[in-house]
């Protein structure tokens, strides 16, 4: 790895927990159940699910900013993100809950992606963002943010 100046990513939330939920599944059940209106249960469904774009964006352009690579198509090896625990946070009238990202990530080589090389756990890295946003968005980029620099990191030292 130490030659190589690019890296892909590639998430996976099939083993993640969220919150006090065993899956990802629960977790949007319980949170459309709290609707009244299915149009807006179905809006808020969307919105959490088009974040994930939005903070795996956030996640990869922080790590190959911080660790000084670039994304690369073509590159010989590939970091899976996979995510065990996500909190999403909350912020009601006077209680507040920061947003936590717990993740394993393994380096990988591209052509055999059960060749593992290298694994770094990330646990309940917290975001400082307290913002109000109903599906979190806001909270947990920053949360992702943060995990990705302490990724950079480790990966630095690592080369």
């Amino acid at each position: 790895m130490a030659m190589e100046s690019t890296v892909e990513l590639r998430f996976d939330y099939d083993s993640v927990t969220i919150g006090k939920f065993a899956n990802e599944k629960a977790f949007v059940r319980s949170r459309r159940a709290k609707y009244k209106k299915p149009t807006k249960a179905d809006k808020w469904e969307a919105a959490w699910y088009s974040n994930k774009d939005y903070l795996e964006k956030k996640f990869e352009d922080t790590f190959l900013h911080h660790a000084d690579l670039e994304k690369g198509g073509n590159s010989a090896y590939l970091l899976i993100v996979r995510l065990t625990n996500l909190e999403p946070g909350f912020d009601r009238d006077d209680q507040r809950n920061i947003a936590e990202f717990s993740a394993k990530v393994l380096l990988v080589p591209r052509t055999n992606t059960e060749s593992v090389l290298g694994r770094i756990d990330l646990i309940q890295i917290s975001g400082e963002s307290l913002t109000a946003d109903n599906t979190g968005k806001m909270r947990l980029a920053d949360s992702y943010g943060i995990a990705a620099r302490k990724l950079a990191k480790c990966f630095r030292k690592s080369l």
